[in-house]
């Protein structure tokens, strides 16, 4: 025997029942008697009038993130520490060498989000970047447009650079480092190396629509030409271009299948039969010819 209490006024003691439904962002319950019917209990309200309303309700809350979303969170945390304090390790490398030159260079980037009333006196300055005599950050990004043509401009630079040049193309491959691996790639898998890079160049070669060809024999590589026919036609989408050559490998197999029946060899068109069952594609011979589907 249970009592209501609470703001829930008691005409007479009953045996009742309990029903909660707990999720992850609310709690439902509601009350019924010893047959299940829903119970009626009168509440008194804020204005001091009593109500007679039915025994269940709902309280809401915010949901407690799941493990995968707190892992997400985590790992993201880490990376910003990693790449702070990669950047801090590099300050610390480079200091020596840009400090003799701009001693506020550091300075002026710590504040470049500030407003320039609210800087350090060491950070204000005309520019961010340089403020050198002849040279200044529109001098800059009139020779270097983006920091690709910075690092492209050390890698082939003979001698002696500004080291504000060397720190700032190092930060941005420190920042936005990445790599070209992926789970469960292995070089060794490779045969042969170089001619993979050949065949990538010859990929890259086309996807840029480059007019001049230093290997005069690509030309005459079937793949190179079957891409190139491919990629060249803009009207062809990129998922029906992988069908297409699909397709086309489809039809002539069924068409040897074809011939193979007419000439009576059987056993070669049970065998293209099969080698296309192996792929996905399911033939059906029918009186208006051969249909194929994907399984």
């Amino acid at each position: 025997m249970r009592k209501i209490k609470s703001n829930i006024i008691i005409q007479e003691e009953i045996m009742y029942n309990i029903g909660l439904d707990i999720g992850t962002g609310s709690v439902g319950w509601c009350l019924t008697d010893e047959n299940g019917y829903l119970l009626k209990v009168n509440r008194k309200g804020n204005n001091g009038n009593t109500y007679r309303n039915s025994a269940w309700g709902v309280r809401l809350f915010e949901s407690a993130d799941t493990a995968a979303d707190c892992r997400i969170k985590r790992s993201t945390r880490r990376r910003y520490n990693r790449r702070r304090m990669r950047i801090i390790e590099l300050r610390k490398i480079m200091s020596d060498m840009i400090m003799p030159v701009d001693p506020n260079f550091y300075a002026r980037l710590d504040e470049a989000f500030l407003w320039n009333e609210d800087k350090s006196d060491k950070a204000k300055a005309p520019f961010l970047l340089f403020n050198d005599n002849g040279y200044d950050d529109v001098k800059y990004y009139t020779d270097y447009p983006t920091i690709y043509h910075l690092r492209k401009h050390l890698l082939e630079k003979e001698g002696r650079a500004d080291a504000r040049f060397i720190y700032l193309a190092l930060h941005h491959m420190m920042k936005y480092r990445g790599h070209f691996l992926f789970e469960g790639q292995s070089f060794k898998a490779i045969d042969n190396i170089e001619d993979t890079f050949i065949e990538l160049e010859h990929l890259v070669n086309v996807y840029v629509k480059e007019k001049e060809d230093t290997d005069n024999n690509s030309k005459n590589n079937a793949l190179y030409q079957t891409i190139k026919n491919y990629l060249a036609d803009n009207k062809v989408k990129n998922k029906d271009k992988k069908e297409d050559i699909l397709d086309e490998e489809i039809e002539k197999l069924i068409e040897q299948r074809t011939e193979a029946k007419k000439n009576k060899n059987f056993q070669l068109a049970d065998e293209i039969r099969q080698q296309l069952l192996d792929k996905g594609i399911v033939l059906e011979d029918t009186r208006q010819g051969v249909k194929w589907k994907r399984a």
